[in-house]
Protein backbone atom coordinates (compact mmCIF):
# COMPACT_ATOMS: atom_id res chain seq x y z
CA UNK A 1 0.00 0.00 0.00
CA UNK A 2 3.14 2.56 0.69
CA UNK A 3 4.35 1.89 -2.67
CA UNK A 4 0.61 2.82 -4.00
CA UNK A 5 0.21 6.03 -2.14
CA UNK A 6 2.00 8.47 -4.31
CA UNK A 7 0.09 7.38 -7.10
CA UNK A 8 -3.49 7.38 -5.39
CA UNK A 9 -2.45 10.99 -4.33
CA UNK A 10 -1.88 12.51 -7.97
CA UNK A 11 -5.42 11.39 -9.24
CA UNK A 12 -6.07 14.93 -9.66
CA UNK A 13 -5.89 15.68 -13.83
CA UNK A 14 -8.41 12.33 -14.27
CA UNK A 15 -10.96 13.83 -11.66
CA UNK A 16 -10.89 17.37 -13.22
CA UNK A 17 -11.10 16.01 -16.73
CA UNK A 18 -13.94 13.83 -15.75
CA UNK A 19 -15.67 16.78 -14.35
CA UNK A 20 -15.64 18.80 -16.86
CA UNK A 21 -17.30 16.40 -19.15
CA UNK A 22 -20.18 15.98 -16.27
CA UNK A 23 -20.07 19.95 -16.76
CA UNK A 24 -20.46 20.25 -20.25
CA UNK A 25 -23.18 17.32 -20.40
CA UNK A 26 -25.52 19.43 -17.61
CA UNK A 27 -24.64 22.86 -19.25
CA UNK A 28 -26.56 21.25 -22.40
CA UNK A 29 -29.33 19.64 -20.74
CA UNK A 30 -29.19 23.31 -18.62
CA UNK A 31 -28.96 24.86 -22.11
CA UNK A 32 -32.51 23.03 -23.65
CA UNK A 33 -34.65 23.29 -20.56
CA UNK A 34 -33.78 27.07 -20.41
CA UNK A 35 -34.52 27.91 -23.96
CA UNK A 36 -37.31 25.07 -24.26
CA UNK A 37 -35.50 23.66 -27.34
CA UNK A 38 -34.44 20.10 -26.99
CA UNK A 39 -32.38 19.90 -30.31
CA UNK A 40 -28.86 20.54 -30.61
CA UNK A 41 -27.62 20.36 -34.12
CA UNK A 42 -30.51 19.46 -35.24
CA UNK A 43 -30.97 16.29 -33.24
CA UNK A 44 -32.79 15.61 -29.70
CA UNK A 45 -30.77 15.26 -27.19
CA UNK A 46 -29.88 11.79 -26.53
CA UNK A 47 -29.09 11.36 -30.12
CA UNK A 48 -28.82 7.55 -30.64
CA UNK A 49 -31.75 7.15 -28.34
CA UNK A 50 -33.77 8.04 -30.93
CA UNK A 51 -33.20 4.12 -32.52
CA UNK A 52 -34.44 2.68 -29.36
CA UNK A 53 -37.44 4.81 -28.34
CA UNK A 54 -38.49 4.41 -31.88
CA UNK A 55 -37.99 0.80 -32.33
CA UNK A 56 -39.78 -0.21 -28.69
CA UNK A 57 -42.54 1.71 -29.58
CA UNK A 58 -42.40 0.06 -33.14
CA UNK A 59 -42.52 -3.42 -31.80
CA UNK A 60 -45.72 -2.36 -29.58
CA UNK A 61 -47.31 -1.24 -32.26
CA UNK A 62 -46.91 -4.68 -34.15
CA UNK A 63 -44.84 -2.93 -36.91
CA UNK A 64 -41.64 -4.23 -36.39
CA UNK A 65 -41.07 -4.33 -40.30
CA UNK A 66 -40.81 -0.81 -40.48
CA UNK A 67 -37.34 -1.19 -38.68
CA UNK A 68 -36.24 -2.92 -41.64
CA UNK A 69 -37.26 -0.51 -43.98
CA UNK A 70 -35.77 2.50 -44.56
CA UNK A 71 -38.00 4.54 -45.79
CA UNK A 72 -41.18 3.34 -43.27
CA UNK A 73 -38.59 3.35 -40.50
CA UNK A 74 -37.69 7.06 -40.65
CA UNK A 75 -41.36 8.34 -41.85
CA UNK A 76 -42.08 7.08 -38.58
CA UNK A 77 -39.15 9.04 -36.92
CA UNK A 78 -39.85 12.13 -38.80
CA UNK A 79 -43.97 11.92 -37.77
CA UNK A 80 -42.56 11.95 -34.08
CA UNK A 81 -39.71 14.06 -33.91
CA UNK A 82 -40.49 16.55 -37.10
CA UNK A 83 -40.12 16.92 -40.89
CA UNK A 84 -36.62 17.28 -41.38
CA UNK A 85 -35.13 15.13 -38.72
CA UNK A 86 -32.10 13.71 -40.12
CA UNK A 87 -32.22 10.00 -41.30
CA UNK A 88 -31.72 7.38 -38.91
CA UNK A 89 -30.65 3.69 -39.36
CA UNK A 90 -32.04 1.11 -36.95
CA UNK A 91 -28.80 -1.39 -37.23
CA UNK A 92 -29.49 -3.81 -33.87
CA UNK A 93 -30.44 -7.63 -34.29
CA UNK A 94 -33.84 -8.16 -33.40
CA UNK A 95 -33.46 -9.87 -30.49
CA UNK A 96 -32.29 -6.49 -28.58
CA UNK A 97 -35.95 -5.62 -29.08
CA UNK A 98 -36.93 -7.96 -26.15
CA UNK A 99 -34.89 -5.94 -23.96
CA UNK A 100 -35.64 -2.45 -24.81
CA UNK A 101 -40.07 -3.08 -25.45
CA UNK A 102 -40.36 -1.55 -21.89
CA UNK A 103 -39.40 1.58 -22.86
CA UNK A 104 -42.49 1.97 -25.40
CA UNK A 105 -44.42 2.53 -22.05
CA UNK A 106 -42.73 5.80 -21.47
CA UNK A 107 -42.70 9.50 -23.79
CA UNK A 108 -39.11 10.16 -25.23
CA UNK A 109 -37.24 11.99 -22.35
CA UNK A 110 -38.69 9.77 -19.51
CA UNK A 111 -37.85 6.94 -21.21
CA UNK A 112 -33.99 8.35 -22.12
CA UNK A 113 -33.36 8.99 -18.53
CA UNK A 114 -34.51 5.62 -17.52
CA UNK A 115 -32.50 4.01 -19.85
CA UNK A 116 -29.61 6.33 -18.73
CA UNK A 117 -29.83 5.28 -15.26
CA UNK A 118 -30.29 1.60 -15.98
CA UNK A 119 -27.27 1.66 -18.36
CA UNK A 120 -25.19 3.28 -16.08
CA UNK A 121 -25.90 0.78 -13.17
CA UNK A 122 -24.92 -1.93 -15.33
CA UNK A 123 -21.28 0.16 -15.54
CA UNK A 124 -21.24 0.25 -12.58
CA UNK A 125 -21.43 -2.97 -11.52
CA UNK A 126 -19.59 -4.72 -14.38
CA UNK A 127 -16.88 -2.44 -13.01
CA UNK A 128 -16.95 -4.25 -9.49
CA UNK A 129 -16.64 -7.89 -11.07
CA UNK A 130 -13.13 -6.01 -12.71
CA UNK A 131 -12.86 -5.39 -9.14
CA UNK A 132 -13.39 -2.00 -8.87
CA UNK A 133 -14.51 -0.15 -5.67
CA UNK A 134 -14.99 3.23 -3.82
CA UNK A 135 -13.79 5.81 -5.03
CA UNK A 136 -12.66 4.32 -8.52
CA UNK A 137 -16.41 3.58 -8.99
CA UNK A 138 -17.25 6.82 -8.87
CA UNK A 139 -14.54 8.28 -11.16
CA UNK A 140 -15.32 5.92 -13.63
CA UNK A 141 -18.91 6.61 -13.40
CA UNK A 142 -18.10 10.07 -14.13
CA UNK A 143 -15.89 9.60 -16.52
CA UNK A 144 -15.85 11.35 -20.17
CA UNK A 145 -16.97 7.98 -22.17
CA UNK A 146 -19.89 7.77 -19.35
CA UNK A 147 -20.42 11.55 -20.25
CA UNK A 148 -19.97 10.85 -23.74
CA UNK A 149 -22.91 7.52 -23.62
CA UNK A 150 -25.73 9.56 -21.90
CA UNK A 151 -25.53 12.40 -24.28
CA UNK A 152 -25.47 10.46 -27.03
CA UNK A 153 -28.08 8.18 -25.69
CA UNK A 154 -25.83 4.85 -26.80
CA UNK A 155 -25.33 1.67 -25.94
CA UNK A 156 -21.61 1.81 -25.01
CA UNK A 157 -22.15 1.57 -20.93
CA UNK A 158 -24.77 -1.57 -21.09
CA UNK A 159 -22.33 -3.29 -23.63
CA UNK A 160 -19.10 -2.82 -21.37
CA UNK A 161 -21.39 -3.61 -18.30
CA UNK A 162 -21.73 -7.10 -19.79
CA UNK A 163 -17.85 -7.67 -21.19
CA UNK A 164 -16.59 -6.68 -18.00
CA UNK A 165 -18.55 -9.56 -16.02
CA UNK A 166 -18.02 -12.18 -18.74
CA UNK A 167 -14.79 -11.32 -18.31
CA UNK A 168 -14.62 -10.88 -14.36
CA UNK A 169 -16.64 -14.12 -13.59
CA UNK A 170 -15.67 -16.52 -16.08
CA UNK A 171 -13.52 -18.57 -14.14
CA UNK A 172 -15.54 -19.12 -10.85
CA UNK A 173 -18.80 -17.70 -11.84
CA UNK A 174 -19.48 -19.60 -14.98
CA UNK A 175 -23.43 -19.35 -15.53
CA UNK A 176 -23.58 -15.70 -15.11
CA UNK A 177 -20.42 -14.80 -17.57
CA UNK A 178 -22.55 -17.06 -19.96
CA UNK A 179 -25.56 -14.80 -19.25
CA UNK A 180 -23.92 -12.14 -19.96
CA UNK A 181 -22.24 -13.01 -22.72
CA UNK A 182 -25.27 -14.07 -24.34
CA UNK A 183 -27.15 -10.71 -23.19
CA UNK A 184 -23.53 -9.35 -25.23
CA UNK A 185 -24.49 -10.46 -28.35
CA UNK A 186 -27.17 -7.50 -29.10
CA UNK A 187 -23.91 -5.40 -29.93
CA UNK A 188 -21.72 -8.51 -31.17
CA UNK A 189 -18.84 -6.01 -32.61
CA UNK A 190 -17.72 -5.54 -29.08
CA UNK A 191 -17.46 -9.06 -28.26
CA UNK A 192 -15.66 -10.62 -30.91
CA UNK A 193 -13.03 -11.76 -28.64
CA UNK A 194 -15.39 -13.27 -26.05
CA UNK A 195 -15.16 -16.96 -28.03
CA UNK A 196 -11.54 -16.46 -28.48
CA UNK A 197 -11.13 -15.84 -24.40
CA UNK A 198 -13.37 -19.23 -23.48
CA UNK A 199 -12.08 -21.63 -26.02
CA UNK A 200 -8.64 -20.68 -24.97
CA UNK A 201 -9.68 -21.06 -20.98
CA UNK A 202 -11.60 -24.07 -21.91
CA UNK A 203 -14.98 -22.60 -20.14
CA UNK A 204 -17.53 -24.87 -21.50
CA UNK A 205 -19.74 -23.85 -18.73
CA UNK A 206 -19.71 -20.50 -19.76
CA UNK A 207 -19.79 -21.07 -23.85
CA UNK A 208 -23.32 -23.47 -22.86
CA UNK A 209 -24.83 -20.66 -20.39
CA UNK A 210 -24.28 -18.07 -23.05
CA UNK A 211 -25.88 -20.27 -26.10
CA UNK A 212 -28.87 -20.83 -23.89
CA UNK A 213 -28.88 -17.28 -23.37
CA UNK A 214 -28.92 -16.53 -26.94
CA UNK A 215 -31.63 -19.21 -27.84
CA UNK A 216 -33.81 -18.31 -25.03
CA UNK A 217 -33.74 -14.21 -26.45
CA UNK A 218 -33.94 -15.41 -30.56
CA UNK A 219 -37.49 -17.62 -29.42
CA UNK A 220 -38.68 -14.64 -27.45
CA UNK A 221 -38.22 -12.71 -30.72
CA UNK A 222 -39.62 -15.10 -32.96
CA UNK A 223 -42.08 -15.70 -30.83
CA UNK A 224 -43.41 -11.85 -30.01
CA UNK A 225 -42.27 -10.22 -33.76
CA UNK A 226 -42.37 -13.45 -36.06
CA UNK A 227 -39.26 -13.98 -38.63
CA UNK A 228 -39.96 -11.15 -40.24
CA UNK A 229 -37.38 -8.85 -38.74
CA UNK A 230 -34.68 -11.78 -38.79
CA UNK A 231 -35.03 -11.48 -42.51
CA UNK A 232 -35.22 -7.71 -42.60
CA UNK A 233 -32.17 -7.53 -40.71
CA UNK A 234 -30.40 -10.24 -42.78
CA UNK A 235 -31.43 -8.54 -46.19
CA UNK A 236 -31.36 -4.82 -45.68
CA UNK A 237 -29.67 -3.72 -41.94
CA UNK A 238 -26.32 -5.70 -42.56
CA UNK A 239 -25.73 -4.90 -46.11
CA UNK A 240 -26.67 -1.52 -45.74
CA UNK A 241 -24.17 -1.24 -42.62
CA UNK A 242 -21.16 -3.09 -44.31
CA UNK A 243 -22.01 -0.56 -47.35
CA UNK A 244 -22.12 2.62 -45.06
CA UNK A 245 -18.92 1.68 -42.96
CA UNK A 246 -16.91 1.03 -46.17
CA UNK A 247 -18.28 4.13 -48.30
CA UNK A 248 -17.98 6.24 -45.61
CA UNK A 249 -21.65 7.70 -46.61
CA UNK A 250 -22.46 8.75 -43.12
CA UNK A 251 -19.89 11.84 -43.04
CA UNK A 252 -20.91 12.80 -39.72
CA UNK A 253 -19.68 9.76 -38.32
CA UNK A 254 -16.40 10.26 -39.27
CA UNK A 255 -15.34 12.30 -36.01
CA UNK A 256 -16.65 9.85 -33.92
CA UNK A 257 -14.04 7.28 -35.28
CA UNK A 258 -10.96 6.85 -33.63
CA UNK A 259 -10.10 2.81 -35.05
CA UNK A 260 -7.36 2.43 -37.43
CA UNK A 261 -9.80 1.87 -40.87
CA UNK A 262 -11.33 5.64 -40.38
CA UNK A 263 -7.63 6.95 -39.27
CA UNK A 264 -6.01 5.90 -42.22
CA UNK A 265 -8.80 7.27 -44.64
CA UNK A 266 -8.59 10.84 -43.18
CA UNK A 267 -4.47 10.39 -43.98
CA UNK A 268 -6.18 9.98 -47.36
CA UNK A 269 -6.04 5.90 -48.04
CA UNK A 270 -8.51 4.85 -50.24
CA UNK A 271 -11.53 2.80 -47.75
CA UNK A 272 -10.11 -0.41 -49.17
CA UNK A 273 -6.74 0.11 -48.47
CA UNK A 274 -7.30 1.27 -45.24
CA UNK A 275 -9.49 -1.51 -43.98
CA UNK A 276 -7.40 -4.46 -45.08
CA UNK A 277 -4.36 -2.35 -43.15
CA UNK A 278 -7.23 -2.46 -40.11
CA UNK A 279 -7.93 -6.54 -40.86
CA UNK A 280 -4.08 -6.91 -40.66
CA UNK A 281 -3.68 -4.94 -37.61
CA UNK A 282 -6.51 -7.24 -35.91
CA UNK A 283 -4.99 -10.39 -37.38
CA UNK A 284 -1.38 -9.41 -35.42
CA UNK A 285 -3.97 -8.17 -32.13
CA UNK A 286 -5.75 -11.81 -32.26
CA UNK A 287 -2.29 -13.59 -32.51
CA UNK A 288 -0.58 -11.51 -29.57
CA UNK A 289 -3.36 -12.25 -27.42
CA UNK A 290 -3.43 -15.92 -28.00
CA UNK A 291 0.55 -15.75 -27.51
CA UNK A 292 0.05 -13.89 -24.55
CA UNK A 293 -2.86 -15.64 -23.15
CA UNK A 294 -2.13 -19.36 -23.72
CA UNK A 295 0.67 -20.42 -25.75
CA UNK A 296 3.47 -18.52 -23.53
CA UNK A 297 1.79 -20.08 -20.39
CA UNK A 298 1.72 -23.43 -21.99
CA UNK A 299 4.88 -23.94 -23.81
CA UNK A 300 7.31 -20.91 -22.26
CA UNK A 301 6.86 -21.92 -18.37
CA UNK A 302 5.29 -18.31 -18.29
CA UNK A 303 2.61 -18.65 -14.91
CA UNK A 304 -0.76 -17.55 -16.09
CA UNK A 305 -1.95 -14.39 -14.62
CA UNK A 306 -5.12 -12.92 -13.86
CA UNK A 307 -6.49 -9.76 -13.10
CA UNK A 308 -6.23 -6.76 -14.33
CA UNK A 309 -3.04 -7.66 -16.28
CA UNK A 310 -5.30 -10.05 -17.98
CA UNK A 311 -8.60 -7.80 -18.74
CA UNK A 312 -6.28 -4.96 -19.68
CA UNK A 313 -4.81 -6.16 -23.06
CA UNK A 314 -8.21 -8.29 -23.71
CA UNK A 315 -10.12 -5.30 -23.74
CA UNK A 316 -7.57 -2.93 -25.62
CA UNK A 317 -7.32 -5.89 -28.11
CA UNK A 318 -11.47 -5.65 -28.47
CA UNK A 319 -11.04 -2.38 -29.53
CA UNK A 320 -8.57 -2.23 -32.10
CA UNK A 321 -10.14 -5.92 -33.54
CA UNK A 322 -13.41 -4.00 -34.13
CA UNK A 323 -14.02 -2.70 -37.64
CA UNK A 324 -16.76 -0.87 -36.32
CA UNK A 325 -15.72 1.50 -33.60
CA UNK A 326 -17.12 4.99 -32.23
CA UNK A 327 -15.83 6.89 -29.26
CA UNK A 328 -19.06 5.90 -26.84
CA UNK A 329 -17.79 2.51 -26.78
CA UNK A 330 -14.25 3.79 -25.25
CA UNK A 331 -16.39 3.16 -21.53
CA UNK A 332 -14.22 -0.39 -22.78
CA UNK A 333 -11.00 1.66 -22.19
CA UNK A 334 -11.95 3.65 -19.03
CA UNK A 335 -11.09 1.21 -16.83
CA UNK A 336 -7.66 0.36 -18.40
CA UNK A 337 -6.93 3.89 -18.14
CA UNK A 338 -7.64 4.05 -14.65
CA UNK A 339 -5.51 1.03 -14.01
CA UNK A 340 -2.38 2.03 -15.57
CA UNK A 341 -2.99 5.48 -14.37
CA UNK A 342 -2.99 3.52 -10.47
CA UNK A 343 -0.22 0.83 -11.50
CA UNK A 344 3.77 2.08 -10.42
CA UNK A 345 5.23 -1.20 -11.65
CA UNK A 346 3.93 0.29 -15.15
CA UNK A 347 4.77 4.25 -14.26
CA UNK A 348 8.13 3.24 -13.29
CA UNK A 349 8.75 0.84 -16.25
CA UNK A 350 11.96 1.99 -17.78
CA UNK A 351 11.06 0.54 -21.09
CA UNK A 352 8.02 2.93 -21.11
CA UNK A 353 7.32 6.69 -21.28
CA UNK A 354 8.78 8.13 -18.19
CA UNK A 355 6.34 9.36 -15.74
CA UNK A 356 5.13 12.52 -16.73
CA UNK A 357 5.01 11.17 -20.23
CA UNK A 358 2.84 8.53 -19.40
CA UNK A 359 0.57 10.60 -17.11
CA UNK A 360 0.03 13.00 -20.22
CA UNK A 361 -0.84 10.20 -22.49
CA UNK A 362 -3.05 8.53 -19.84
CA UNK A 363 -4.53 11.52 -19.75
CA UNK A 364 -5.23 11.90 -23.78
CA UNK A 365 -6.77 8.45 -23.26
CA UNK A 366 -9.41 9.41 -20.52
CA UNK A 367 -10.02 12.54 -23.10
CA UNK A 368 -10.58 10.28 -26.50
CA UNK A 369 -13.96 9.99 -26.22
CA UNK A 370 -14.31 13.76 -26.80
CA UNK A 371 -11.70 14.90 -28.18
CA UNK A 372 -10.92 12.32 -31.08
CA UNK A 373 -13.85 14.74 -32.77
CA UNK A 374 -11.83 17.81 -33.19
CA UNK A 375 -9.14 15.65 -33.80
CA UNK A 376 -10.67 14.05 -36.57
CA UNK A 377 -12.30 16.96 -38.09
CA UNK A 378 -8.73 18.17 -38.08
CA UNK A 379 -7.95 15.08 -40.45
CA UNK A 380 -5.34 14.14 -37.32
CA UNK A 381 -6.07 10.67 -36.38
CA UNK A 382 -4.80 10.64 -32.92
CA UNK A 383 -6.83 7.43 -32.08
CA UNK A 384 -5.41 5.20 -33.75
CA UNK A 385 -2.21 6.24 -31.84
CA UNK A 386 -3.45 6.09 -28.52
CA UNK A 387 -5.52 2.89 -29.08
CA UNK A 388 -2.47 0.89 -30.02
CA UNK A 389 0.06 2.88 -27.52
CA UNK A 390 -2.46 1.86 -24.57
CA UNK A 391 -2.85 -2.05 -25.87
CA UNK A 392 0.98 -1.92 -26.53
CA UNK A 393 1.41 -0.95 -22.49
CA UNK A 394 -0.96 -3.52 -20.90
CA UNK A 395 0.52 -6.46 -23.10
CA UNK A 396 4.26 -5.32 -22.07
CA UNK A 397 2.44 -5.36 -18.76
CA UNK A 398 1.44 -8.82 -18.98
CA UNK A 399 4.57 -10.12 -20.62
CA UNK A 400 6.61 -9.16 -17.35
CA UNK A 401 4.49 -10.68 -14.91
CA UNK A 402 4.25 -13.71 -16.34
CA UNK A 403 8.09 -13.47 -16.88
CA UNK A 404 7.96 -12.24 -12.64
CA UNK A 405 5.80 -14.83 -11.49
CA UNK A 406 8.12 -17.94 -13.91
CA UNK A 407 11.10 -16.64 -11.62
CA UNK A 408 9.58 -16.52 -8.70
CA UNK A 409 8.41 -20.26 -9.22
CA UNK A 410 11.48 -21.27 -10.39
CA UNK A 411 13.10 -19.91 -6.72
CA UNK A 412 10.38 -21.68 -4.92
CA UNK A 413 11.24 -24.86 -6.68
CA UNK A 414 14.89 -24.46 -6.00
CA UNK A 415 14.05 -24.10 -2.37
CA UNK A 416 14.55 -20.52 -1.81
CA UNK A 417 10.75 -19.54 -1.66
CA UNK A 418 11.68 -16.45 0.89
CA UNK A 419 13.52 -14.59 -2.32
CA UNK A 420 11.66 -11.77 -4.41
Amino acid sequence: MRQNAPYRNHMGPLWLASLLATAALLVLGLRAWILGDPHLRGHMIGFDFVNLWSGAHLAHLGAVGSLFDFDAYNQFVRAHFGAGYPLHLWSYPPHFLTLIYPLAAFDYFPALLIWSAVTLLVFVWGLRQLGFRGSDLILLALGPATAMNIFSGQTGLLAAGLLFAVIGNFGHRPWLAGICAGLLTIKPQLGLLVPLLLLVQWQWRVVLAGALTLAVLVSLSLLWFGSEPWQGFRDMTLPLGVRVMLSADMAGAIPLRPGWGTGLQLLGLPVAAAFAIQSAIAIALVAATLWLMWWRPRFHAATPVVGPRLWAPLLMATLLVTPYLHNYDLTLMAPVVLWCWRDPALAANPSSLKVAGSRLFLILAWLLPWIVIPFNRADIPIGPAILTGLAFWTMLALYQAQDRAAQERSLQERGAPGQR
